[in-house]
């Protein structure tokens, strides 16, 4: 997200309430210098997974808690990337992503 300050990291759950409806929680957010950031997930052993980012693509800090993947609706994180915008704004915005690698 961007604010008066510059750009931020937030990392949001989404915590599943019925088949149709997950509601969404700020977990944390984490202030960046500037406005680039590299993503990576990873699979620690099966069902347990962290979240990193890195500020220049090559010193990584976790974010976030360890989670885990518990049978529900369904198993696991959703990974991918999106922009949106704050609701009632009208001008149009953009995220210009790279690359999006899933490495095994």
């Amino acid at each position: 997200t961007k604010d008066k300050k510059g750009y931020k990291l937030e990392l949001i759950k989404g915590i599943v309430v019925d088949k149709y409806n997950v509601n969404e929680e700020l977990e944390t957010t984490k202030r960046l210098s500037g406005n680039e950031v590299f993503l990576r997930t990873e699979v620690k052993y099966p069902g347990k997974y962290m979240f990193y980012y890195s500020e220049n693509g090559q010193n990584y800090s976790k974010i976030g808690p360890e989670y885990e993947a518990k049978p529900e609706l369904w198993i696991g994180a959703k990974v991918g990337i999106f922009c949106l915008m704050e609701p009632g704004i009208r001008a149009g915005g953009y995220a210009d992503f790279d690359w999006f690698r899933i490495e095994k």
